[in-house]
């Protein structure tokens, strides 16, 4: 009985951090409240430092537009890079665009095409998209 308890408590904790968090991001969109923000951004980064590359991408992606923090660009290409690496393919869509953007790296139309057929290969439909109009050399 004390186990069900137990996980049943736990598993309305779980529940409550989702609904926390999602009104955390809201208020930090939305309303851009640095409070809530800064607890998202921290969450994300720790989220991310654990291998969660869902995590990592949108905290790149605060990163890199300056949702609820400085706009840092540099740091948002190093999460999407370490991302690319361990095989997310969105990000590794995002680190090409880094790359032909010249946005935190320098511009490299190379590095930019070996992150898109990454990306495509890892299953990003926008990357096969972009690859398939793209004349083959």
């Amino acid at each position: 009985m004390k186990k069900v308890v137990f996980l049943t408590f736990l598993g309305l904790n779980f529940a409550f951090a989702g609904a926390n968090f999602d009104a955390l991001l809201e208020a930090c969109i939305t309303k851009s409240d640095s409070t809530s923000c800064a607890q998202i951004l921290n969450y994300l980064d720790d989220e991310c430092k654990k291998g969660v590359q869902s995590k990592c991408f949108l905290y790149a992606d605060m990163l890199g537009r300056g949702v609820g923090v400085e706009k840092d660009v540099v740091k948002s290409f190093e999460v999407y890079k370490q991302s690319c690496e361990a095989n997310s393919s969105e990000s590794c869509y995002e680190l090409s665009k880094k790359y032909l953007d010249a946005s935190g790296t320098v511009q490299s139309f190379s590095l930019s095409g070996i992150a898109l057929d990454k990306a495509c290969k890892l299953g990003s439909k926008r990357a096969c998209d972009i690859l398939a109009l793209l004349p083959n050399n």
